[in-house]
């Protein structure tokens, strides 16, 4: 049964994240709470001669429960108000499902947690410099070992170059979604547990969906971002994408997810961001932009009939460096 403390009512909570659109006043006050204390944002209430602790953050690029944008967060902040804070990151196919969580790639970071662990509270030798970070990409089959390590001395140095596609042509999907059986089946609790879950090649339909083949093998790292112009009719409307790499074969793999929440009868520019991926496209696949109105049950499904027209789209896809 309900609780009586407020902020400790997890029932209550479930109930109303359950609802959906529009959010109850209560739900807007228990979100609140938990951008306040919970989330990186709270950092911006650190007084500005204090300082925390040195932070490793490790987070996983198939990890669906909570991906890498939570590690970005602090770290952003903190390299941004704090010249040479010591903060460093850990990115790869590990944590929550789907993450694989390969013996190579958790030996490798365990080692350097160690020396972290090491130099800050024993103060013997060095762990990972201030800013750094360090990155596998993600391989299939499961037998692989994970692509790397590789490292930078800060997050923008990861990746300074992108590959762009897209298209200025209109397309238009609506709240109806895809094929909701490819939605269940990359659904990370009751669907796929593995990362490299391959479906036979397929156009969506009720999708706006724009291919990039590739002459020659590149190597994504970091979070593609999307740029586009929309036309919005209705409410409470929603951008679902997944970024694919099909296969000359005839396969496709789920490499990057994202969802934007669109405005009431929004017209505009927007720009987002897809979850992220270390991947590398061999030569001759295909990189596949798919923009959905739905892809429930991973995302929660709006409430409320839209349709959104997307037009002038690009893509950037996060290029390493080397």
């Amino acid at each position: 049964m309900p609780g009586t403390d407020r902020d400790a009512n997890l029932p209550m909570d479930y109930a109303e994240v359950q609802a959906g659109q529009p959010v109850s006043a209560d739900a807007m006050a228990a979100n609140q709470e938990i951008y306040d204390d919970h989330t990186a944002y709270a950092l911006r209430f650190v007084n500005g001669h204090a300082r925390t602790a040195p932070l490793l953050i490790q987070n996983g690029f198939t990890d669906d429960l909570f991906p890498p944008t939570q590690a970005l967060r602090p770290y952003n902040y903190l390299r941004s108000r704090y010249r040479n804070f010591p903060i460093s990151l850990q990115f790869g196919d590990l944590g929550h499902s789907r993450g694989s969580n390969k013996p190579g790639l958790n030996h490798y970071f365990n080692d350097q947690a160690a020396r972290f662990f090491a130099a800050n509270l024993q103060g013997q030798g060095h762990g990972p410099a201030p800013g750094s970070v360090s990155a596998f990409t993600q391989t299939c089959p499961l037998s692989h070992a994970d692509g790397g390590p590789f490292t930078a001395r800060s997050w923008p140095a990861i990746h300074r170059r992108s590959v762009e596609f897209g298209s200025p042509a209109p397309q238009t999907f609506t709240s109806a979604g895809g094929d909701g059986s490819i939605a269940e089946a990359y659904d990370p609790i009751a669907g796929t547990s593995s990362a490299c879950n391959a479906i036979d090649a397929q156009k969506e339909p009720n999708t706006a969906s724009y291919d990039h083949p590739f002459k020659g093998a590149m190597t994504m790292m970091g979070l593609p971002t999307v740029r586009a112009h929309v036309d919005v009719t209705g409410s409470f409307g929603q951008i679902a994408a997944r970024l694919w790499d099909v296969s000359p074969q005839g396969k496709q793999v789920l490499i990057s997810r994202g969802v934007y929440s669109l405005e009431n009868d929004q017209s505009g520019r927007i720009v987002f961001q897809l979850h992220g991926n270390g991947w590398r496209f061999g030569k001759g696949h295909t990189a596949e932009l798919e923009l959905l109105g739905r892809d429930a049950p991973y995302y929660q499904a709006s409430n409320s009939p839209f349709s959104v027209t997307v037009s002038k789209l690009t893509v950037s896809l996060p290029q390493l460096t080397r």
